[in-house]
């Protein structure tokens, strides 16, 4: 022990094992803390930041896995909506192919009825026969008309396409929901 410019300076050597371990571990603890002054107050300063820095992760970590945690559960949510979706789409369709079919093979089966060519009239055209003829054809072509407009064959029902676009609206988000997910996951792995 030496005296110097009314600082007392020490050598390591004039210390017991117990004081040199609890100088190290000092010595340690602020470097790691980068203090400038070992002053009690610069002590207590770092620890109340690190502190505050410990909290302030702490706080947004809690906060990661509860926007991970929603995001999961709106990922089922969408998965389970997409899955109804498409089941109601494939019923909705059976329904439609199961209506329409009888249809559609009625409007076949009246096709050909309508559009024969009419038998060859004898030469003898009165103004009766002609006007017979003209109400054949004119009730054909009403009848060819109304099967037409009941029976249309490539109409689908409207609320079918806004399905199918909200089918395809759904699959976009359930795929922008798990991309963002797994952003997420992938930063709280850092």
């Amino acid at each position: 022990m030496s005296r110097q410019d009314d600082r007392l300076v020490l050598s390591t050597h004039d210390l017991t094992l117990s004081s040199k371990q609890k100088l190290d571990t000092l010595v340690r603890a602020s470097n790691a803390l980068g203090l400038e002054h070992l002053s009690w107050a610069s002590y207590h300063a770092a620890v109340n930041e690190k502190t505050i820095k410990f909290m302030d992760l702490r706080l947004e970590h809690q906060d990661l896995k509860e926007l991970s945690d929603t995001l999961a559960q709106r990922t089922h949510e969408a998965k389970e909506e997409f899955g109804q979706l498409t089941l109601l789409l494939n019923h909705m369709r059976e329904r439609r192919d199961q209506s329409e079919q009888p249809m559609v093979d009625r409007y076949r089966d009246q096709i050909p009825a309508l559009t024969q060519p009419h038998p060859p009239q004898p030469d003898n055209h009165g103004l009766t026969q002609l006007q017979a003829l003209e109400k054949e054809v004119q009730a054909k072509e009403q009848a060819l008309n109304d099967t037409q407009q009941d029976y249309p064959v490539d109409d689908l029902p409207t609320s079918l396409v806004g399905l199918q676009e909200r089918l395809h609206q759904t699959k976009a988000q359930e795929e922008r929901l798990v991309a963002q997910r797994n952003s997420i996951l992938a930063n709280l792995s850092q």
